[in-house]
């Protein structure tokens, strides 16, 4: 399949924006086929050097090897339940008190498309709403046919405002701290 994904290149956050698919095959004819449709902060992407991956591999899978190394240290770690909490300051105050409890967690994936239908002409769209931030996203669809033929194609949005204007304390204060200088 040859893939191709329309997005505007820059909007405001908080805008409202439309993502278009297009679907063809190699005789340029548009494909009727379900794509899977997401849009994700670039930053988390380039922590992990995120590439799309052959959605086929799992149609066949390695065989495990007949035998296997046990480890009982990994088996007690998995066990382990992260705290939810953020922890903050000198951690004398404990659960009650967290590093900038008001800020909210950042949205990395604004778009979540997993069951996009192409028409008749390979086309789909959808519409998202990015968030309250400046930011850079990466806009990835995935196609894959009745036949495993796929194909997959991304698209960069830059939400970005003319001017910001932000309280900048240092990460490492919260509420009722005291600094001198």
């Amino acid at each position: 399949f040859e893939v191709a994904v329309d997005a505007p290149a820059e909007a405001s956050p908080g805008e409202e924006v439309e993502v278009a698919v297009r679907v063809t095959d190699e005789d340029g004819a548009g494909v009727r086929t379900e794509v899977a449709l997401w849009m994700v902060d670039e930053g988390i992407l380039r922590l992990t050097d995120y590439a799309v991956q052959d959605p086929t591999t799992g149609l066949y899978p390695r065989r495990p090897p007949r035998f296997g190394w046990e480890d009982l240290r990994r088996m007690l770690v998995s066990r382990v339940e992260p705290p939810a909490w953020r922890a903050g300051g000198d951690g004398s105050e404990g659960a009650e008190r967290t590093l900038r409890p008001d800020e909210p967690i950042p949205e990395a994936t604004p778009l979540w498309a997993p069951h996009l239908e192409t028409d008749g002409e390979g086309r789909a769209t959808a519409r998202v709403t990015l968030p309250e931030r400046s930011t850079e996203y990466r806009v990835i669809a995935l196609a894959v046919g009745e036949d495993v033929a796929w194909g997959t194609a991304s698209a960069q949005v830059v939400a970005s405002r003319e001017l910001v204007l932000a309280d900048a304390l240092p990460r490492f204060l919260t509420r009722g701290d005291e600094a001198e200088g």
